[in-house]
């Protein structure tokens, strides 16, 4: 959690630094992938989950679509909205010679009617900040795994980060998955029906 804490810090000072000037790349890999189950058969994705949801902390977004992948995000590292059809940007520095990149890797959703249970993993296969006083890179995995609320406009989630950062310690593993992060997301686009 120390080196998410530096990364945290450096992509704040960076992204509120400068007026950001997206240029996307061509990652048609990351493109988001649903895996809807319910007792292990696939089924539709429940039209009431379709939309977005903001957490309470940490600036997560998800957009999920009609086939219950996700269209767009905004990810802890970056306070941009990614279109994961494009799946990775390049953003020009504050300081002359700085910069910032990131390339999606690819993403999951499942829900499981019968638990209520939503689960999403978002990897981040690449990231690089050229500062002014060095260079940080590495990767991320993030998985988020809760119960949707009885009138579907809230999940109770528990957020587990997984991050790797060049030339530092490989995070704790049993550390993180026995400390998860409780996240609480509420649906923000209710234009979608909430039958269920």
């Amino acid at each position: 959690m120390k080196s998410l804490g530096i990364i945290l810090f450096c992509t704040t000072v960076f992204m509120f630094g400068c007026s950001p000037k997206k240029q996307p790349f061509d990652m048609s890999h990351a493109k988001s992938k649903p895996v809807n189950l319910t007792n292990g058969k696939d089924v539709e994705f429940p039209e009431f989950l379709v939309g977005t949801w903001k957490a309470d902390e940490y600036n997560w977004l998800f957009k999920f679509e009609p086939d219950g992948s996700i269209s767009k995000l905004v990810h802890l590292l970056w306070a941009l909205e990614i279109n994961m059809n494009e799946g990775g940007y390049a953003i020009e520095g504050p300081d002359e010679g700085t910069y910032a990149f990131f390339m999606m890797g690819p993403c999951e959703t499942s829900y499981d009617s019968s638990s209520r249970e939503l689960k999403v993993s978002i990897l981040m296969d690449r990231y690089e900040m050229k500062l002014p006083g060095g260079t940080l890179s590495g990767k991320s995995e993030d998985h988020f795994s809760g119960t949707i609320s009885e009138d579907g406009l809230t999940w109770y989630t528990k957020w587990r980060n997984y991050g790797y950062l060049d030339g530092a310690d490989d995070p704790d593993i049993e550390y993180i998955n026995t400390n998860p992060v409780p996240l609480t997301f509420t649906k923000i686009d209710t234009s979608h029906s909430n039958a269920q």
